[in-house]
């Protein structure tokens, strides 16, 4: 008799556990990595003006997210092509170029805007503690490294290396569902 209990409450556990499944997640839930697939990690950062921004505010709107310094070669040769989507595509797509302002300087960075004209919003990744940055969360090791996520917060493609106007069109595309 107690063999055809503990059964019952089994399947019974089973079952629920799939339909609670299926209910919450659509049996579609996505791992957070920050790699192509997966959903990409939240994070908060600070902007010019101090105010804090997180990934999770802009779910609903695709983004890009580009990590740079001021000081980096490649940074500045793929910048104004990065300017230039994002004079196109800035009501359309979320575009933050996040700063490792833990080698770098807020400063220079903001001066390396300004001076080029510049207009993609800055997050400022200051941690001084370089295994506790963000650029470590999204294994960013290499700059310039940029993440296309669409709507659902779901990276559709991981770029590392400098890119052109047309790579960058063609994944902005890619995240809008064009």
């Amino acid at each position: 008799m107690k063999k055809g209990w503990i059964s019952v409450l089994i399947a019974i556990l089973l079952v629920g556990g799939i339909i609670y499944y299926n209910q919450t997640s659509g049996g579609r839930q996505k791992d957070v990595r920050p790699e192509e697939g997966f959903l990409a990690p939240d994070f908060t950062l600070k902007n010019e003006q101090g105010e804090s921004i997180s990934l999770s505010q802009l779910k609903g709107k695709p983004v890009f997210l580009n990590f740079w310094a001021s000081w980096c070669p490649p940074c500045k040769v793929e910048m104004p092509y990065i300017q230039q989507a994002y004079e196109k595509y800035k009501n359309q797509v979320a575009f933050y170029g996040i700063n490792l302002t833990f080698n770098d300087s807020k400063s220079e960075a903001i001066n390396f805007m300004k001076a080029n004209g510049y207009q993609m919003p800055i997050l400022f990744d200051e941690n001084p503690n370089p295994d506790h940055t963000v650029a470590k969360l999204y294994r960013a090791n290499t700059i310039p490294t940029s993440f296309f996520i669409d709507k659902e917060g779901v990276i559709q493609v991981k770029h590392v290396g400098a890119m052109d106007y047309k790579t960058i069109e063609t994944n902005i595309k890619k995240i809008l569902g064009e």
